[in-house]
């Protein structure tokens, strides 16, 4: 019995049409999922600075409030408070202006304690507000809320570059972001934080 072959017909395979087809469908979807995971590292990083900024925010407002309890009335009532400068953070500045407070960057009496407008990636205080390994930065801005000015808004911001593949200006943290909110969004990342201080009123 003779087999019989199978007719030209009936042979099937892939020719070099189909095989491009599929090798660019991979491709495709390779660059997808590459894209998706470079976005989702990018996010993680975000996330992971935006956390790290609340929590020197936080920290700052912290601060704020226990210098206030160094604030006592003193024996005359004057405008502003006499006994203000024994709060030196508040005192840096009462002008609704954003400052950079440098009233603790060395150990100061009555507290001896180090406290710096600088901090690096993992949100510890920096030394200098120009070494190396400096990532974000404090701005403060206290404003008078009653006209005896014992009651007071204090306003924490804390920024930091936007790229990192592009080094910052060495000195940017002695200074403040630009004026204009577009160029400094560009720029930096933001984060916010306030509250509200006053007098520390003895019994």
């Amino acid at each position: 019995m003779k087999r019989r072959l199978p007719s030209r017909h009936t042979q099937r395979g892939y020719n070099a049409i189909e095989v491009m087809m599929a090798i660019t469908l991979m491709l495709v979807g390779s660059i997808g999922v590459m894209a998706m995971q470079q976005g989702a590292v990018q996010g993680n990083m975000d996330a992971r600075e935006m956390d790290v900024a609340t929590s020197i925010a936080h920290q700052w407002l912290e601060r704020l409030e226990r210098d206030s309890t160094l604030w006592t009335p003193s024996i005359i009532p004057v405008v502003p408070p006499a006994n203000l400068p024994s709060a030196l953070l508040l005192n840096e500045n009462i002008t609704g202006t954003w400052y950079v407070p440098k009233a603790r960057l060395a150990n100061v009496a009555p507290q001896d304690d180090y406290e710096s407008a600088g901090f690096d990636i993992l949100g510890q205080d920096m030394g200098t507000l120009t070494q190396p390994g400096l990532r974000y930065c404090v701005n403060l801005r206290v404003t008078p809320l009653t006209t005896d000015q014992t009651l007071m808004r204090a306003e924490v911001r804390v920024f930091w570059p936007r790229n990192l593949a592009v080094a910052p200006d060495p000195n940017y943290c002695n200074q403040a972001p630009p004026a204009t909110l577009d160029t400094a969004t560009t720029q930096y990342h933001f984060v916010y934080a306030a509250t509200a201080v006053r007098q520390n009123v003895q019994p």
